[in-house]
């Protein structure tokens, strides 16, 4: 099945529903939207664009990087990020003249391209090219720590990703949701998809500083993103504000959510705070309410429907329930590889992530951190997470992040950036680290103006390394 056609069919059914409400505040039926997929899809047929074909997107405004890639999947090629290998692209879209990956023609595109349309009379519809075993669209991996790779989806994986996380986080009927993640990530077009499957909105926001008003004014049920945009939310908002009446939860994606950071948004925006647990190359893993996992450390939830979860040695043998070791997903939502890359992370149906943790006999997924992000202290392996958990809770801190790093003596330390408008002193730094049972301790503690983080919300950690390196902040 192309992953377009239960688009088409909510356009057949309900033409009239609301599919987007664009961060204009313009909202898009069914039925425009798919005309206007349609449009696209022409526009790039047009253009010389072939089934089989991989054209690089830039992915920087939302509704654009929507209407691309479900026009790309209907038609046959596949929609690709912008670190895609060059050489097994066919054109480029969306880019700027001067950033325009070399090598790749720049298809040149208007404002009309991506007006919302209805169907002309004389143009009926599309048929969607692409059976189940094709790839429909690839996404970007993290990035955090080196080249970003260009991850192959299948349509029929897809479709197995959207049915894992209908179980995994339920939602009501025709949800109104809002996804802060780029529809160009795995995650965003998750969310994408699962809303249209399901016939529901999905509200596009122009930003955290926007998307208080926005989450009111449309009434949204759902509000899912990164850790760090979430945030950035609930931090615009008035700490007096009354929540948003409609919405009903929050879910996070990507990375751990500090407790400071979840209060904050029980208290402004939503009690319900779910816990989504996966990676970009299988989609959603395990999900869990963070009411009930918030006194197991570590914890983001149970196995989703359709995905198994369990730990791994370092031979790939499976290791015994609550035996710490990688993580490793399978199910039939698995990408089919990187390209241009080979890699041993998959096998089958399943990929083995970076991901050190465990399998309790409770069924918990327990979440150590990621082996890259690991400091190695004389031997003894120091993980960021709760380092960074502590530092968040102290009164004062904004923003927070740890890394490795030589110190002066050529041996590794471990250093703590953070964000605060005023001096943090130490002391107060040692009780949050000691309230939380903490053993290992900074080296320096840097006050920073900002965090670097890409556009997931994630910690670039080669840039903070990079910035801690240039020296222009202040140490404790």
């Amino acid at each position: 099945m192309n992953f377009t056609e239960p688009l088409r069919e909510h356009a057949r059914r309900e033409p009239d529903g609301v599919a987007v409400i664009l961060a204009s505040g313009q909202a898009v039926d069914y039925a425009t939207l798919d005309a206007t997929v349609d449009a696209v899809g022409r526009r790039l047929i047009a253009a010389g664009v072939q089934p089989g074909d991989v054209v690089a997107l830039s992915a920087r405004r939302h509704w654009r990087t929507l209407l691309l890639t479900l026009a790309l999947g209907r038609i046959g090629p596949s929609a690709a990020p912008r670190g895609h290998p060059t050489e097994l692209a066919r054109a480029a879209i969306e880019f700027d003249a001067n950033a325009s990956p070399p090598s790749l023609p720049l298809i040149p595109t208007g404002r009309d391209w991506y007006q919302p349309v209805r169907r002309a009379g004389d143009l009926g519809p599309l048929t969607p090219h692409g059976d189940s075993n094709t790839i429909a669209v690839h996404f970007p991996s993290s990035g955090t720590t080196g080249a970003a790779k260009s991850i192959m989806v299948t349509h029929d994986a897809l479709a197995h990703r959207v049915a894992s996380t209908r179980q995994g986080i339920p939602l009501p009927p025709r949800a109104r949701t809002m996804c802060i993640a780029s529809p160009g990530s795995g995650y965003g077009f998750l969310c994408v998809l699962r809303t249209l499957w399901d016939g529901g909105t999905l509200v596009l926001s122009n930003g955290p500083a926007d998307a208080s008003a926005q989450l009111a004014a449309h009434r949204v049920e759902h509000l899912t993103g990164m850790p760090y945009w979430l945030d950035a939310i609930a931090t615009a908002m008035s700490p007096g504000a009354s929540r948003t009446p409609a919405l009903q939860s929050v879910a996070f994606a990507g990375g751990a959510m500090p407790e400071a950071m979840a209060d904050r948004i029980r208290e402004r925006l939503c009690e319900r705070i779910e816990c989504v647990y996966g990676a970009t190359e299988i989609g959603c893993a395990a999900t869990g309410d963070m009411r009930e996992l918030r006194s197991v450390e570590g914890a983001v939830g149970r196995a989703v429907a359709g995905v198994r979860v369990d730990a791994v040695d370092d031979l790939g043998n499976a290791l015994p329930a609550g035996a710490s070791g990688r993580l490793r997903l399978s199910g039939p939502g698995v990408a089919q590889g990187y390209a241009g890359i080979a890699s041993d992370a998959f096998k089958g149906d399943a990929f083995t992530t970076t991901d050190l943790g465990s399998v309790g006999e409770d069924g918990i997924v327990r979440l150590e951190g990621r082996t890259s992000d690991a400091i190695d202290i004389a031997g003894v392996r120091v993980m960021p997470g709760p380092i960074e958990e502590a530092l968040f809770a102290v009164p004062g801190v904004r923003d927070a992040a740890v890394v490795g790093r030589t110190g002066p003596t050529g041996s590794p330390q471990v250093w703590a950036a953070i964000v605060a408008a005023r001096e943090i002193s130490l002391d107060a730094i040692e009780r949050s680290l000691a309230a939380r049972r903490v053993r290992a301790r900074p080296s320096v503690v840097a006050r920073v103006p900002r965090i670097p983080r890409n556009d997931a919300g994630k910690v670039d950690r080669n840039a903070l390394e990079a910035l801690l390196s240039a020296g222009t902040h202040r140490r404790s």
